[in-house]
């Protein structure tokens, strides 16, 4: 039967043997394998002995060191974020459970005042607004540099690590200078932030 004799019938509907695949080691047995290599490179073995033991080439050995560091690497990037999430909500939840107990802390406090006069006894009642518990705002500031800690976000580090990276090619006496104004900087910051903790 020549193709012009049956159109009808496509490549698809042809009879073929479809090949089996050869069946190859599973993937979890692969990264069992490749952990154990890493293993053994990582206590010091030597790459021809590992080579000769699993069987298999030293670049190969090379190549799965490689993949298993960059494997572990991007876990332990994703566990490092998880961790910097799992803490920023500790901090926000230290943050708004010391900011709604603040709250709470301030009230009228009512205080009689008694005078005796002539006719008898007078008694004035006066009402005082409280002012809170400072010690709730000040759990309340913790965690959120908590927060900037966690994130990097404080930015008197930042200028210090650009003044850090810079410093080889700062004159000493330029050094010098800027250590004194910075001095001043801080001496001021510390002064005021010990006034409002007065207050």
């Amino acid at each position: 039967m020549t193709q012009r004799e049956n159109l009808s019938k496509t490549f698809f509907d042809q009879e073929a043997e479809l090949k089996t695949k050869k069946k190859g080691p599973s993937s979890e047995v692969l990264a069992t394998r490749d952990r154990e290599i890493y293993d053994r490179w990582v206590a010091g073995g030597r790459v021809g002995e590992i080579s000769a033991e699993f069987g298999i080439s030293k670049n190969a050995i090379s190549a799965v060191v490689q993949k298993v560091e960059s494997d572990l690497s991007r876990r332990f990037m994703e566990a490092h974020m998880q961790m910097r999430v799992r803490n920023t909500q500790r901090f926000e939840q230290l943050y708004f459970r010391s900011v709604r107990a603040f709250e709470e802390s301030v009230g009228d406090d009512v205080s009689e005042v008694v005078s005796d006069t002539s006719s008898g006894k007078n008694t004035t009642t006066t009402t005082k607004k409280a002012s809170g518990d400072p010690r709730y705002l000040k759990e309340a500031r913790e965690s959120l540099e908590g927060i900037q800690k966690l994130w990097g976000l404080n930015a008197p580090e930042r200028v210090q690590k650009e003044v850090a990276y810079h410093v080889d090619s700062i004159a000493d006496d330029e050094l010098v200078r800027r250590a004194n104004a910075f001095r001043g900087v801080r001496e001021r910051l510390t002064s005021g932030l010990a006034k409002l903790e007065a207050e």
